[in-house]
């Protein structure tokens, strides 16, 4: 299970940064959708690359570290969320 956790964090941590990555290119019309999915993408790869223990001690993060790690992602990862639903769906 840990190996399909690695492997789908590395995919959308990577998708996530070539969107945030194009947002800043193609910032006219749909330039923060984008980057807001983009950083929604990174953030929920991150949380799922950091919840793996093989990553964790191949980066030599002590358990303290996961856990704040894991406080600041889930704090901050849903409100560019919001902001790529409120995008797609309009205010309110």
């Amino acid at each position: 299970m840990q190996l399909i956790d690695v492997a789908l964090g590395v995919i959308l941590t990577a998708v996530g940064t070539v969107a945030a990555a194009l947002a800043a290119f193609y910032w006219a019309g749909g330039g923060l959708t984008l980057l807001s999915f983009g950083l929604f993408t990174v953030g929920f790869g991150l949380t799922l690359l950091l919840d793996a223990d093989t990553i964790a001690a191949l980066i030599g993060m002590s358990t303290e570290a996961r856990r704040y790690a894991f406080a600041i992602l889930g704090y901050w990862f849903p409100v560019p969320g919001v902001m790529f639903a409120e995008q797609l769906r309009g205010p309110g």
